[in-house]
């Protein structure tokens, strides 16, 4: 939020931008990006934390049947509704970092759950994308 008052009243750059998609197109989309990424993040935590389990297991069902990391892409797609909502620039560097370092946790999670599940978390980083939703 300190960003994008940055942004908006201090360099003024989303002023530039601004006037090239209408108000209430970019209010649309950014709600609906908003919308989507708390739902993806409430369907997740969800699956991960009110699932009774006998013993640790890799988890394949609901949402993390589609999507391997849905909170972390839950909260990208909602920074990423600020960040069209109000067209800002350092909003937009903020979310290419952010991302970066989400990527990295993810990355460093993965490594660890490999070592922990073997080839059963392996067969299931080969069935299931990253960050891209597979439906089908």
């Amino acid at each position: 939020m300190s960003i994008w008052v940055l942004d908006s009243f201090v360099f003024k750059f989303p002023v530039k931008f601004a006037g090239y998609v209408p108000w209430f197109i970019r209010l649309v989309i950014a709600l609906t990006l908003i919308i989507i990424g708390v739902t993806m993040g409430y369907l997740a935590q969800k699956v991960l934390f009110y699932q009774k389990q006998d013993r640790p297991s890799v988890i394949d069902t609901g949402i993390l049947a589609h999507v391997r990391h849905p909170l972390y892409l839950g909260g990208l797609l909602v920074y990423f509704g600020f960040v069209l909502g109000t067209f800002s620039i350092l909003s937009l560097i903020t979310y290419m970092f952010v991302f970066v370092v989400y990527d990295y946790l993810a990355t460093f999670e993965e490594k660890d759950l490999e070592r922990v599940f073997g080839q059963a978390y392996v067969e299931y980083k080969r069935r299931v994308p990253k960050w891209i939703p597979r439906f089908s």
